[in-house]
């Protein structure tokens, strides 16, 4: 396990080749890698927390489309911004191969969507069975995993 001096977390991550890292007694991922119980489901995103200086976000990305009740519908990738997601929003994901892959971004204030580098990372606690929370780290590379918060639930 590394200690939280002068980590630097996307070289972990190179080396890993993407697996998941231990740090301080937390295991976070550049990414997770759901695998849904079924094609079709059904998923309430909830909001919690944004603590950073710069805009955050996450993606929500399958081989598949994702339906938001009264919206067309989207394939293959959604991205849902803190200034502009409603706090809790319902999202149907039907999912070719039954992978739902998310991972948080951020806006530096650029207009560019930021994502796995610096010092990008996500702890993935697991609720309970049917509930998920994700404690993000933006770009900024340190251990603050609280720069953004949001759960999803099925």
């Amino acid at each position: 396990m590394k200690e939280a001096k002068n980590i630097d977390i996307e070289k972990l991550f190179i080396e890993s080749k993407g697996a998941p890292i231990a740090i301080n007694g937390k295991e976070i991922v550049g990414l997770d890698r759901f695998k849904m119980i079924s094609k079709k489901m059904r998923f309430n995103l909830i909001l919690l927390e944004t603590n950073s200086q710069w805009k955050q976000g996450f993606v929500l990305k399958t081989k598949g489309t994702f339906k938001i009740e009264g919206r067309p519908m989207i394939e293959n990738v959604i991205v849902f911004w803190e200034d502009t997601m409603p706090q809790n929003i319902e999202v149907t994901v039907d999912s070719k191969d039954k992978t739902l892959l998310i991972y948080n971004v951020w806006d530096v204030g650029d207009g560019v969507m930021h994502y796995w580098h610096n010092g990008a990372a996500i702890e993935v606690k697991q609720e309970n069975e049917n509930k998920r929370i994700y404690h993000c780290n933006d770009g900024y590379p340190d251990l603050d995993f609280n720069d953004l918060i949001f759960s999803i639930s099925w």
